[in-house]
């Protein structure tokens, strides 16, 4: 089981530590100078950072990670979820509660891989 775990960080290292929760995660002696809290609401806005930076491939990310691309609320990351799979990045215009303005927001994010759009697997 070890070996699976080193085996998933390496090939998608957020997504693995997105599901540890804070305290397990072993920051060094001083990391429980800081309450859970303000711990948890650090690395959200780490892993936002993060995701903010690499994109997500919306077919193949969590929910976990999906709820971390900007601008999307836990409840359209949830629509975006289930409307899945998606063929463009223009198909998220077809979520319902997802507008425009939200949708240009959000799409630099999100990667479509082998979509009809060559462009829809960039951060262009």
């Amino acid at each position: 089981i070890a070996a699976v775990s080193i085996g998933r960080r390496y090939l998608n290292p957020l997504a693995e530590l997105v599901k540890v929760p804070p305290k397990s995660l072993g920051l060094g002696m001083y990391q429980h100078d800081l309450s859970e809290k303000v711990l948890d609401e650090k690395l959200t806005l780490t892993s936002i950072d993060c995701v903010a930076e690499v994109g997500v491939d919306v077919n193949s990310c969590s929910l976990a990670i999906l709820q971390k691309v900007p601008s999307l609320t836990k409840t359209l990351a949830q629509k975006v979820f289930n409307a899945r799979p998606l063929k463009s990045r223009k198909d998220l215009l077809r979520v319902k509660g997802l507008g425009e303005k939200t949708y240009e927001n959000a799409a630099a994010f999100i990667r479509v891989a082998g979509g009809s759009e060559p462009l829809d697997n960039t951060m262009v």
